[in-house]
């Protein structure tokens, strides 16, 4: 799986066509929803997808409306590219309709084909920012020295802005464009995801999940209780519980063969379970059985680029510029291997030649300062996929980039 950047609604920014190929901007200065790509799968086209995807922008606005939270979904992507299945793993509470909106429109994603492989799944995130008030400082943050603006962009100096840093020109999202080149995620949080559903009675499994939906923010909550003593605690816990004929949960319990293995966490969520209240069945009592996945939050991963060495008529900028413009590609080798081992960081060298068409005939790993050679690999491999400009003259461009990655 690829982790991406946010693709934003854009509100008053006006970037140029020259400055979105270059830096990969994408931005949003208002209050306007915005939409993330948390993964794609290998098998996914990468820049179909991310097109795609954000060309559902005005209806996910109308969906959304005014409205303050945070959606996650699922989608399951059948090979001829529709979406198969739409899934809300996080919503708010109190906006039943506009997710059931968002998940009308991102039934209607379509990407382009594959040849093979079976359903791939592809997660994406939808967020307002929180509202921190008018004036500019609130969108561009200051517009001097050191810069804080929430959503927006930090201009000059050292700017924070949309999430994330960057030391030089413009801090952008989570992107640090035009300056050190560095790219960090955004902090994740531990995740709970709802398992398949099974019920015995008059209440169908859709209305069941779409209340338990409402509640996974209180299961999240055991579950960081436990994080506290663990923060390494993982795995699947199914909750069985009864909702009599008054809708109200009469008895809860966990399954035996839990892989969560925190007894005060199982306890928890089968005593959250006894609060939940749902729509009166038609028919006496029902009875579920409800599994559910929990996964600690990922570090917090950065890259950052050193000096390169090239030797060709590409100069270092232009190098630079395609490397800052693909830099999520290195983070996601980063993070398969962070899923294994938190503390790993180091640096790479990938030694690669650019030849006369712009294409990377090689990248072999000349350093490798990890303990875990995969990220190398990797990097290697999704090196070479990138398309640079070609060499002024022909001939080839040979290129040793330092990649360091780091958590924080």
């Amino acid at each position: 799986m690829r982790r991406l950047l946010f693709l934003a609604f854009l509100g008053s920014v006006s970037v140029s066509a020259q400055e979105a190929r270059e830096g990969g901007v994408l931005a949003a200065m208002s209050n306007h929803p915005r939409l993330e790509i948390e993964t794609v799968p290998e098998a996914l086209d990468f820049p179909a997808t991310q097109e795609r995807v954000a060309a559902l922008s005005e209806g996910v606005q109308r969906c959304v409306g005014e409205l303050q939270g945070a959606w996650r979904f699922d989608l399951v992507i059948q090979r001829r590219g529709g979406v198969r299945r739409v899934a809300a793993e996080e919503s708010p509470s109190d906006a039943e309709e506009a997710t059931r909106c968002l998940e009308t429109v991102l039934r209607a994603l379509r990407l382009p084909g594959r040849s093979s492989g079976g359903d791939q799944t592809l997660r994406v995130r939808i967020a307002r920012p929180l509202r921190g008030g008018a004036g500019p400082d609130n969108a561009l943050g200051s517009l001097r020295g050191s810069n804080f603006g929430f959503g927006g962009l930090g201009l000059r100096g050292t700017g924070r802005g949309g999430g994330g840093t960057g030391q030089g020109t413009i801090g952008l999202g989570n992107l640090g464009q035009v300056g050190g080149g560095r790219a960090t995620t955004r902090r994740d949080v531990p995740r709970v995801r709802a398992g398949r559903i099974r019920v015995t009675g008059s209440l169908s499994p859709a209305i069941v999940r779409r209340v338990v939906r409402r509640h996974l923010q209180e299961l999240r909550a055991c579950y960081e209780s436990g994080l506290q003593s663990d923060p390494q605690l993982r795995g699947r816990v199914t909750v069985e519980f009864s909702i009599n004929p008054q809708g109200r949960v009469t008895r809860s319990q966990v399954q035996n063969g839990a892989t969560l293995s925190n007894t005060a966490v199982q306890n928890c969520l089968a005593q959250a379970a006894r609060r939940w209240v749902f729509p009166a069945p038609e028919q006496g009592s029902v009875d579920v059985v409800h599994p559910f996945v929990f996964t600690p939050p990922r570090p917090n991963a950065a890259v950052r680029t050193g000096q390169p060495e090239v030797r060709g008529s590409l100069s270092r900028e232009v190098i630079r510029r395609v490397i800052r413009r693909n830099i999520t590609q290195a983070r996601y080798c980063y993070e398969q291997a962070l899923a294994q081992d938190p503390t790993l960081a180091g640096t790479v060298k990938l030694a690669f030649i650019i030849n006369a068409e712009g294409q990377v005939q090689s990248a072999v790993v000349r350093e490798d300062g990890l303990p875990d050679p995969s990220v190398g690999t990797c990097l290697a491999r999704v090196v070479r996929r990138w398309r640079f400009p070609a060499p002024e003259g022909g001939g080839v461009v040979a290129v040793t980039y330092p990649f360091v990655f780091s958590t924080r």
